[in-house]
């Protein structure tokens, strides 16, 4: 993936972000990290997974009493420098935090809530979503038991409550992708989706990394699934750090085990 050249010049640029000759850090759940001072930093933080545990529905996450507090904190600390990405659209999350008021990034990067609370289509992400709701509905109806998501970006058909049909909603995506202009099939936490090609965490962090108020910031990037492997590929490039949840990417700087791993984490860093 393209590094944007402002992003490497700020890396030679800035030694003291190394870490001190120290390799890849596996940490217990307990430890305090490694990790830049806030005021040196900029944070991208995954929703689903970790900061919040995995829910059975999208709508059924339990969202935990102290996390507007941390994350409003977080926001102080970094003068505003904190992301949430995350597969679900923005809306979704904006329901759930609704007293969050940073920038929000949805449906796999294809949108996002800037800094002043409007939301906009990344570049090249204006897909026509109105046939993968209507092919989503149809697989709803043809496979019970399986969950149907209609996002502003594309569709999901989660099948956590019915696994037998993997393969089955598997095969229609790929089928239906194949078919259709612009649209690609994404893997996630018992879920197959369709989102726009172009969407990736990756593209939406490059994006905000080369304008204010993150430029020239090191990135910190946490989470726990497929999906946020190539930012946090992105981040270790740009001399930041990948904080892998469960394992999911095995480079990563930092491993933790939960989401309430991530948010003591978080909430020691902040001191």
């Amino acid at each position: 993936m393209r590094i944007a050249a402002d992003v490497r010049r700020t890396v030679a640029q800035e030694n003291d972000w190394r870490l001190e000759g120290q390799s890849r850090m596996h940490v217990h759940d307990t430890n305090h990290p490694h990790l830049p001072v806030p005021q040196r930093a900029c944070l991208f933080l995954d929703f689903d997974g970790t900061l919040v545990n995995i829910a059975p529905t999208p709508d059924g996450v339990v969202v935990p009493t102290d996390l507007t507090a941390l994350l409003d904190d977080l926001r102080d600390a970094l003068g505003g420098r904190i992301a949430l990405g995350a597969g679900r659209g923005v809306g979704s999350i904006e329901t759930h935090l609704p007293a969050f008021a940073g920038i929000v990034i949805g449906g796999h990067g294809a949108e996002m809530r800037d800094q002043n609370g409007t939301m906009v289509r990344l570049a090249g992400c204006d897909t026509d979503t109105a046939g993968a709701h209507d092919w989503a509905r149809q697989v709803g109806l043809k496979y019970p038991g399986v969950g149907v998501e209609l996002k502003r970006t594309g569709a999901a058909i989660h099948f956590r409550q019915a696994p037998e049909w993997e393969l089955s909603v598997r095969r229609a995506a790929e089928v239906f992708a194949d078919e259709t202009t612009g649209l690609a099939v994404q893997e996630s936490h018992m879920a197959i989706e369709l989102r726009p090609k172009c969407a990736n965490k990756a593209s939406a962090i490059e994006a905000l990394m080369g304008a204010n108020p993150f430029a020239g910031y090191r990135p910190i990037f946490a989470g726990d699934d497929q999906t946020d492997r190539p930012a946090m590929d992105f981040c270790q490039a740009a001399g930041g750090i990948a904080i892998s949840v469960n394992g999911i990417h095995p480079t990563a700087d930092i491993q933790l085990g939960s989401p309430r791993a991530v948010r003591a984490l978080l909430r020691d860093w902040l001191g």
